[in-house]
């Protein structure tokens, strides 16, 4: 049946060479790839809505992704702030025009592209909804990485990005991520 599922997507029109799977790695500013230095990475959140277990949650899931600790949540000045609040409107897309915007990771980077420091806001308007909550600070958690966003459908076909936009409840750390932030180590 699988097999049977691939080539009807392979018949598709538009898809001449099959199906297309863009990952965009790495973000860039200015001409930088944007990249972290050491490992891990420190990570803090003021009052979650209460939650004490959201950013730990978080924190185990790129671990685990990663097979290596690239987040230690700690209770002082950290490296990645996360907090709830207001989140702009910045890009809005007519093709998913009912799309706010869930988060925004401000990223603080040097001259050669080092980030040094990530603010992570998670909108107000969708901390009522944990498991959303969730997968978008896993989200914005990408960019204090340094991952660009990927895109979702229907520029690509099934791409589970974590940093697929719009926002995949099942995304995962695709391949070519892992081995960009394996290279930073």
């Amino acid at each position: 049946m699988r097999n049977l599922l691939w080539l009807l997507v392979l018949a598709l029109p538009g898809c001449p060479d099959g199906p297309t799977w863009l990952d965009n790695g790495l973000m860039v500013r200015g001409g930088l790839e944007l990249h972290v230095d050491s490992f891990p990475r420190t990570i803090t959140a003021d009052d979650l809505e209460g939650d004490d277990t959201l950013l730990p949650e978080a924190v185990a899931w790129w671990n685990d992704q990663l097979d290596f600790e690239a987040f230690e949540q700690v209770d002082h000045v950290a490296a990645i702030d996360v907090t709830i609040g207001y989140v702009p409107v910045t890009d809005w897309d007519p093709e998913y025009p009912d799309q706010g915007e869930a988060g925004l990771a401000d990223v603080t980077y040097d001259s050669s592209g080092v980030i040094s420091h990530c603010l992570v806001t998670l909108s107000s308007d969708i901390a009522y909804h944990r498991p959303t909550l969730l997968k978008v600070l896993e989200h914005e958690m990408g960019h204090c990485l340094g991952l660009a966003d990927d895109p979702g459908p229907p520029t690509t076909v099934d791409l589970r990005s974590v940093m697929g936009l719009p926002i995949d409840p099942l995304g995962e750390v695709t391949a070519k991520d892992y081995d960009l932030i394996h290279a930073m180590r």
